[in-house]
């Protein structure tokens, strides 16, 4: 029987010796509906009268249990759901708005793949950064 996005969190939560929290539940659900990465300023905003520094305290143990990812935009970085919860998937983002598109395309992920291979190294992860301006600039 398959888990649901949420019984595989908590599975996850609890083969890490972590307890299921409201606010940890609720950062995992706002960035399982969010289509796009969400910088910490805008978890903390949805977060509803939780207190900034236990949101913090909570993206940082997510992270380090794999729930979740930091992706880097330029120096800053974002967060969403890491590859255990949701698919593979790189971002190209708009230099003006800050707006993140998630793209999946094989050809990148080959690519990825065949230069790490032809630089004598066997792959194991990779990160790809794109950036453009959108239309609406």
């Amino acid at each position: 029987m398959a888990h649901s996005g949420l019984d595989q969190f908590t599975a996850t939560l609890k083969g890490a010796g972590m307890r299921s929290t409201p606010l940890r539940r609720r950062i995992y659900s706002c960035l399982a509906e969010s289509s796009e990465p969400l910088t910490t300023n805008q978890i903390i905003s949805a977060m509803d009268n939780a207190h900034f520094v236990s949101v913090y305290r909570s993206l940082d143990a997510l992270t380090r249990i794999g729930v979740l990812k930091q992706v880097p935009i330029g120096l800053k970085h974002r967060y969403e759901l890491s590859d255990a919860f949701k698919p593979h998937h790189h971002h190209i983002t708009c230099e003006v708005c800050g707006r993140s598109v998630a793209i999946e395309n094989s050809e990148v992920e080959s690519l990825m793949e065949r230069i790490t291979r032809d630089a004598g190294l066997q792959p194991t992860k990779h990160h790809f950064e794109a950036y453009g301006v959108c239309n609406n600039h």
